[in-house]
């Protein structure tokens, strides 16, 4: 099963980059452009994660997107190279991610 995570203050020229390395874990990594868009992709799919990488943040908007409901918000700096952030993403993320999974597996 692929588990789906949002992304938002990617820059453009990372998107493939970054999908390609999460595809081998079984994550298809989605990009948009500000909160906004997240807000309203997060009505349309199940995301597991949300993942933010960008300085231009602030409190209200994380506020928003922490009253969507129970999602992990991961925020990693854009200054740290394209590996370190997967690093980063994958110590904050994947075991919540596996636990979704075993989870959704017992229940079926």
């Amino acid at each position: 099963m692929t588990h789906m995570v949002l992304g938002v203050g990617y820059q453009p020229a990372a998107h493939e980059v970054v999908r390609r390395e999460w595809r081998e874990h079984n994550v298809d990594f989605h990009f948009v452009d500000s909160v906004d868009e997240v807000i309203q992709r997060l009505q349309q799919v199940d995301y597991v994660c949300i993942t933010i990488c960008t300085c231009h943040i602030d409190n209200e908007q994380l506020e928003r997107l922490r009253s969507m409901g129970p999602i992990p918000i991961v925020v990693l700096s854009p200054q740290c190279s394209v590996r370190q952030r997967a690093e980063y993403f994958q110590q904050g993320a994947v075991g919540f991610i596996l636990n979704a999974h075993q989870s959704q597996k017992a229940e079926e």
